[in-house]
């Protein structure tokens, strides 16, 4: 249960905050060990109560989840909430069933990571997901169907990524001795 703060109410650590790209956003949601509690946005800045010792963690639906630590409060660094981007597509492939599952597995340079997003795909073959932004590269692998790996898939935060019709081929299963 999350308990309701305001910056008038609330005497603590003003942090300016920042939202790429800019929205206009009313209340974050801040964990701190077992507490969550929503913050007021006012004027550009959100007021911690000076009970809760940092580090924080920034929460808000289809943003990244944001640390704010006590360098960064040292520092005066405003809280910088990045929208996720969308992705979305068709997957092209052969003799479809009707609603099949893949996973996306994306492949990021900086920082070295590799990230496996399960998705369903419809009739059609179309897909969707968020994601945080950066140079990806991947592929959709299902238990009938692969696509080859694509390079240069750029996700913008709060941008929709549009990889257009992507071809499956067939996975063949492996010889038996």
């Amino acid at each position: 249960m999350a308990l309701l703060f305001s910056a008038r109410e609330a005497r603590g650590f003003g942090i300016p905050v920042i939202f790429d790209p800019p929205r206009r956003v009313r209340r974050l949601y801040l964990s701190t060990g077992d507490k969550a509690i929503s913050l007021e946005i006012e004027r550009g800045h959100v007021t911690v109560p000076s009970g809760l010792p940092p580090p924080w963690k920034f929460r808000l639906e289809h943003f990244e989840p944001t640390i704010y630590t006590a360098a960064d409060l040292a520092a005066s660094r405003p809280l910088v909430m990045k929208e996720l981007g969308t992705i979305r597509g068709m997957l092209d492939r052969p003799a479809p069933t009707g609603v099949e599952r893949f996973t996306w597995f994306l492949r990021q340079r900086v920082p070295p990571s590799v990230t496996a997003i399960p998705i369903e795909v419809d009739e059609k073959g179309e897909f969707e997901f968020r994601l945080r932004g950066g140079l990806y590269e991947g592929s959709a692998v299902g238990e009938r169907c692969a696509s080859k790996i694509r390079s240069r898939i750029m996700v913008n935060p709060g941008r929709v990524t549009d990889l257009g019709r992507i071809h499956c081929d067939p996975v063949e299963e492996p010889r038996r001795r």
